[in-house]
């Protein structure tokens, strides 16, 4: 594989020119080199806010969490997402995080972690090519989406 990638602030983006769009960093990505001696993590930033007719949280989990109980079991990895509109609720006063809405991934070894980073971003990008048709039909201008990834752990996180 040649294909191009661009790096910047611990984002990969695929060249837009061969492919029109951005994924995560190729499988030839150590991710274990951002965190020496821990598990490979990541986190999506969902370029979606959560909104009472489109449902983005709800489109990303699955019906019952079921996208993301598919890609749990075929990887091994853990899955949640956290963040505006995410209703998870964390930290000791049980307060969902005013940070953006992200699906952070971690994984036990690298190729489980790459199979994860893959089946998320097919996921996402059904997600956005179902929320381009809600704008469509419901006439909401259309936002420019792209998978943004950043590899290792959150920034800001312990």
């Amino acid at each position: 594989d040649s294909e191009a990638y661009a790096y910047k602030e611990g984002y990969a983006y695929k060249d837009a020119g061969t492919w029109g769009g951005s994924v995560p960093a190729p499988a030839t990505t150590n991710s274990s080199s951002w965190n020496p001696g821990c598990k490979p993590q990541c986190q999506f930033f969902i370029a979606i806010e959560e909104e009472p007719k489109f449902r983005v949280t709800r489109k990303i989990l699955g019906q019952h969490g079921s996208n993301v109980k598919r890609i749990a079991q075929a990887t091994n990895a853990k899955l949640r997402l956290r963040g505006r509109g995410s209703g998870f609720l964390e930290g000791k006063d049980n307060l969902e995080s005013t940070d953006d809405l992200m699906l952070c991934i971690s994984a036990p070894d690298e190729g489980s972690y790459q199979e994860a980073i893959r089946m998320v971003t097919e996921l996402l990008e059904d997600v956005y090519d179902k929320y381009k048709l809600f704008c469509l039909h419901t006439s909401k201008p259309m936002p420019h989406l792209e998978i943004q990834m950043h590899a290792g752990p959150r920034p800001g996180s312990r």
